[in-house]
């Protein structure tokens, strides 16, 4: 029997074109941390097609991105041609992040952790490769949206034919995992349907 890993990258190779062609605009969020942060080495977990981190190669960072879906870097890498960017793109897992200790200055993780059986893993490896005082900025989708309240902690949602895996992750348990593996809570917010944080590796 295929792992929920296996069977969710399998997913994502299958609808990486469709839902790259509907985001080709950078997150306001992006945009927003490219204007706040001075520029450094970036890393974008789960980038998909790297649109998120174009505000931050106009602002002359080093940009990284990984995703665990082969099609889908296949996407990032027409994005980054059409948008003549320079970004090192690997195919990888948030699970086991494929770079050194304290590698990267700053990292983005736009609505990737709740695709994870055990998030918690995730945050120890974004812990892992962020340098002393390097930042972060975490998003994952709230569970208390409408279509989502009776809903179990692990469920599905379509994507056309697809079905996507999502473990929702309360406000409250991704506080708890940010300051057990260390991170500084610079800013955060539930609000729509997401939960967002800023955070901080403590040196």
């Amino acid at each position: 029997m295929e792992t929920e890993s296996i069977n969710q990258q399998r997913v994502w190779n299958k609808i990486a074109e469709k839902w790259s062609n509907f985001r080709q605009k950078p997150e306001k969020k992006a945009e927003e941390l490219a204007k706040l942060w001075k520029p450094g080495k970036i890393l974008d977990v789960g980038c998909g097609n790297c649109r998120n981190l174009l505000p931050f190669f106009i602002k002359k960072f080093d940009c990284y991105g990984i995703d665990f879906s082969e099609n889908m870097i296949k996407e990032a890498k027409k994005f980054v041609s059409k948008k003549n960017m320079k970004v090192n793109l690997k195919v990888g897992d948030v699970s086991k992040l494929p770079y050194k200790d304290k590698s990267f200055d700053y990292l983005l993780s736009f609505a990737v952790l709740h695709h994870l059986k055990n998030p918690e893993i995730g945050i120890k490896e974004i812990n892992m490769v962020l340098k002393n005082n390097g930042q972060a900025y975490i998003s994952v989708w709230n569970k208390l949206q409408l279509r989502f309240l009776f809903k179990r902690k692990e469920t599905y949602v379509k994507f056309g034919n697809e079905k996507r895996y999502y473990h929702f992750i309360s406000f409250f348990e991704m506080r708890r995992f940010l300051k057990k593996y260390n991170f500084k809570i610079l800013d955060s917010k539930m609000f729509g349907k997401n939960l967002e944080f800023l955070v901080e590796r403590k040196a």
